[in-house]
């Protein structure tokens, strides 16, 4: 699987929400001007939401994990998303998501690698994290997944130092 790790922030938020959807196709959204198309399970509300976020405040962004179809048609589907936000000398994860189709398979792991890369780059001290399990999914396989990460763990936040 080829992923494709996208950085969207409060600075191109107009940008962001232009390209929301495609005309008259409400389950896909426009990355770009470019002629390719991200399949989104859960369709405009989903990429509403995540402008909503951007536009709350200043030190957000978006990293968004968008897998790369092989072949001629530049194709992408939506693997996964973190919501981060720059508190002071901390950069914090508000939310990590993985589409159920590509859990368990380092779509996550990528996407934290990433996150953890822009805090260095940024000077940040560390990276705290959020830690709550959507509905029907282990909340302790969560934490024991970002102890793996180096993250010390307590019941609802993790926490790795820089």
């Amino acid at each position: 699987m080829t992923l494709q790790l996208r950085r969207d922030t409060t600075t191109n938020l107009a940008t962001f929400r232009r390209q929301l959807v495609w005309p008259g196709h409400p389950d896909r959204y426009r990355a770009s001007v470019a002629t390719r198309c991200i399949w989104a399970p859960a369709g405009r509300r989903y990429w509403l939401l995540l402008a909503d976020f951007l536009a709350a405040g200043a030190g957000r962004s978006l990293l968004i994990a968008e897998r790369i179809y092989p072949g001629g048609l530049r194709r992408y589907q939506l693997a996964g998303h973190v919501q981060l936000i720059q508190r002071g000398p901390v950069l914090e994860i508000a939310e990590l998501i993985l589409w159920p189709a590509h859990r368990g398979r380092g779509v996550g792991t990528v996407l934290l690698g990433a996150v953890i890369a822009l805090a260095r780059e940024q000077g940040s001290r560390s990276v705290d994290a959020h830690i709550v399990a959507q509905e029907g999914r282990d909340p302790d396989r969560l934490r024991a997944w970002y102890g793996r990460q180096g993250f010390a763990v307590d019941e609802d936040w993790g926490r790795l130092r820089l």
